[in-house]
């Protein structure tokens, strides 16, 4: 990796390593139901889940470049819309 890489190309590099899956899945509390994505770290892990939340009129699809490299790092990283 270069030095000038940019965070999506650092992502991009650490995911081509190893694949990482990013699920989709959805929710429901009570009569409400929420989508969002999630990739996991391989086998056990004590650091804390990442929440990716994005703004107006973006959506959970933006954090994709990103999350497999936190899952690479241990990190579970949790994406809603």
């Amino acid at each position: 990796m270069s030095p000038t890489c940019s965070c999506g190309e650092v992502a991009q590099q650490v995911a081509l390593r190893k694949q990482v899956s990013i699920d989709k899945k959805n929710i429901t509390v009570g009569f409400l139901e929420w989508f969002y994505r999630e990739a996991k770290p391989d086998g056990k892990t004590d650091k804390l889940p990442v929440l990716l939340l994005h703004g107006l009129p973006s959506q959970s699809h933006s954090w994709t470049v990103i999350m497999p490299a936190l899952a690479t790092a241990g990190y579970r990283a949790i994406a809603p819309d």
